[in-house]
């Protein structure tokens, strides 16, 4: 975890209120699939707290690191990184976070991502990833219509097996994305390792497929976060283990979960 001052390089409106930032880092950092930031436009004293991002894209030049968020603008805080401009500061302070584990899918030879909405952006990296070590990879992503969709052209790049579902049929297969995810599995008869990111609601329902068929699912969860490393205590989830409830840090502990653990 670093706190630094980046600087906007780029910046791109797109769809029904989305936003693409990208910034330079001044040092090299190493981002995992999963990992966060905290974001805020380095003159801005209100609101005061950092907005948590998932990172969408890393690549690091010469001793720089250039990373992409993409976000939904919706209140001040997202308001405020979506008035930016290229070279202006950023305060950042990351990566945070655990990561998803690319282990369970090598074990099992294959993996499946689901991800929905806004949710999408933090599945890009360990798309990536697990292609690299040729692990056979479905994606599955959904939305509420094809302007809500993101990453599609950066999905499809991959040597992977992409499905895409809006609610209102405007792209892809018409329906849930948590349908597709069913349907597939009923036609499969091997083991996956299940990754996902999105609304609650469908990483619930995704987590409840899984285990219908007898596999195991990774979340990634997200909750409003007042300081990103812990010491706020304001993230905090249910979660149970060997018949122990306990609340942890979204932020330190998560936000990769084992589903099965989640009280959702």
């Amino acid at each position: 975890m670093k706190e630094l001052t980046a600087i906007v390089q780029e910046i791109h409106h797109f769809g029904s209120g989305y936003c693409q930032l990208k910034l330079a880092v001044p040092t090299l950092l190493n981002i995992e699939a999963g990992q966060f930031a905290m974001l805020k436009p380095a003159t801005l004293f209100e609101p005061l707290l950092r907005r948590a991002m998932a990172f969408y894209q890393a690549k690091t030049i010469n001793n720089t690191t250039l990373v992409d968020f993409i976000f939904h603008i919706l209140g001040r805080g997202t308001q405020a990184l979506a008035q930016l401009k290229p070279g202006d500061q950023v305060e950042f302070l990351g990566p945070l976070g655990k990561s998803f584990s690319s282990i369970p899918a090598k074990e099992l030879g294959g993996a499946l991502i689901v991800a929905g909405g806004v949710g999408t952006p933090a599945v890009l990296i360990l798309a990536q990833e697990l292609c690299s070590y040729k692990i056979e990879t479905h994606i599955f992503l959904g939305a509420r219509s094809s302007d809500d969709l993101i990453g599609v052209a950066d999905f499809s790049a991959l040597p992977a097996k992409l499905t895409i579902t809006t609610d209102d049929g405007s792209a892809g297969e018409q329906g849930f994305v948590t349908q597709s995810l069913e349907k597939f599995l009923q036609k499969q008869q091997r083991n996956f390792a299940v990754y996902t990111c999105g609304p609650e609601i469908m990483m619930k329902r995704t987590s409840e497929i899984a285990a219908n068929f007898g596999l195991k699912t990774y979340a990634s969860l997200e909750a409003r976060m007042a300081c990103g490393f812990g010491v706020c205590v304001g993230c905090v989830i249910e979660v149970q283990t060997l018949n122990n409830s306990s609340y942890q840090r979204v932020c330190v502990e998560g936000p990769v979960f084992d589903s099965s653990e989640v009280v959702w």
